[in-house]
């Protein structure tokens, strides 16, 4: 069976302390691009987990046809406008939250998922979280 070929869409925290090592810990996928505005980052990304492209501009994600899914983990101010851009060029999106910075942008979101298709999953993860769905 072929792995699920993702592309990291930041280089930050979340995507160095939960995004990545989950992606490395499934059997299924694999990391092609570590994608950072700081080029720095994306260099580092790829020598620590020993895989990957280190890229600058995600566009160069969503031109590959390999690439089924891509996780944004860059600023929140970026969130909506990288999803919309990946959802239209055939990815599926899982986006860090907030998913964006204001209710119009969170609408387009959403038109680009229905448009495209594809996934959106927006990572509140406290919805999992058997304490908080009690409460």
């Amino acid at each position: 069976m072929a792995k699920i070929k993702v592309g990291i869409i930041g280089c930050g925290t979340i995507a160095n302390n939960a995004h990545i090592p989950a992606y490395l810990n499934n059997p299924e996928v694999e990391i092609k691009y570590f994608c950072d505005i700081i080029p720095e980052k994306a260099k580092a990304a790829v020598e620590k987990y020993k895989c990957g492209i280190a890229v600058t501009d995600y566009k160069e994600i969503i031109a590959d046809p390999e690439v089924e899914a891509v996780p944004v983990c860059t600023p929140n101010k970026m969130h909506s406008i990288i999803s919309c851009d990946c959802l239209m060029g055939g990815k599926h999106v899982l986006c860090e939250k907030p998913a964006a910075k204001n209710f119009e942008e969170a609408l387009k979101m959403q038109e680009a998922q229905h448009k495209s298709g594809k996934v959106l999953n927006i990572g509140v993860v406290n919805r999992f979280n058997a304490a908080v769905n009690k409460i």
